[in-house]
Parts: C-alpha cells; sequence; structure tokens
C-alpha cells in the first residue's frame, strides 16, 4: 500500500523536488483537515489537499486555473474563478480532482447524542 507521501508525488511529480520535510509538514497539516468520510480513499484525498496546497503557496495565494504560460520573460495568467463553482478548491487541478473525488463519497448527515 502507498504511502501518502509516494501519492503525492505520484499525482503531483513536479513537487517531488520539494523537501521530504516540506512534503510532510503539508501532508500533516493536509490531513488535520481531511475527514474519515473518504474511506479508502483517505489517503488520495489527504494528497490531493496537500499538492493542492503547495501549488497555491508557490502562486503566492493567487488563483484561478493556469489558462496560459509564457516561458521567456515568464509570463502567467489565471482564470477567474466563477460564480457556479467558487470554491477556493477549484483554483487548482489537484484541489478539481479532490472536488471530484469528494462528489464521489456518500455523505450522510450526522448527529451526536449528548448522554
Amino acid at each position: 500500500m502507498a504511502t501518502q507521501d509516494q501519492i503525492l508525488v505520484a499525482l503531483a511529480p513536479e513537487l517531488a523536488s520539494e523537501d521530504a520535510d516540506t512534503r510532510a509538514l503539508f501532508l500533516e497539516l493536509a490531513g488535520a483537515r481531511t475527514g474519515t468520510a473518504y474511506g479508502d480513499n483517505r489517503d488520495q484525498a489527504v494528497a490531493l489537499l496537500a499538492a493542492h496546497m503547495m501549488t497555491m503557496r508557490g502562486r503566492n495565494g493567487l488563483g484561478g486555473v493556469v489558462t496560459s504560460e509564457k516561458e521567456g520573460d515568464l509570463s502567467r495568467t489565471y482564470a477567474q474563478t466563477s460564480s457556479a463553482n467558487p470554491a477556493p478548491l477549484s483554483a487548482t487541478s489537484y484541489g478539481q480532482e479532490l472536488l471530484v473525488l469528494r462528489d464521489g463519497c456518500i455523505f450522510g448527515p450526522r448527529t451526536t447524542l449528548d448522554e
């Protein structure tokens, strides 16, 4: 069974060059924000959220999907987040994959009883 770090590197190979401690930190942060409702897909959900967070960090928090990129005299254009899908996760392909994964899970109503 693959570790969360192995899944992260497989899904986002450009992040493999990041320091292992940095990847571990982002995986820990993502793990704290990812519940158990993903079931067997939880490790993948954690890796996708970590990849999303790391990608957004690389953009200095600028959102939107990259719509164009130029190498000489670097130029990068980001799409505006549509009002139909305002979720911050839609700003990266990793976040979008996490939304697809989330939509495939059944999140039933939950209640707690104080006894």
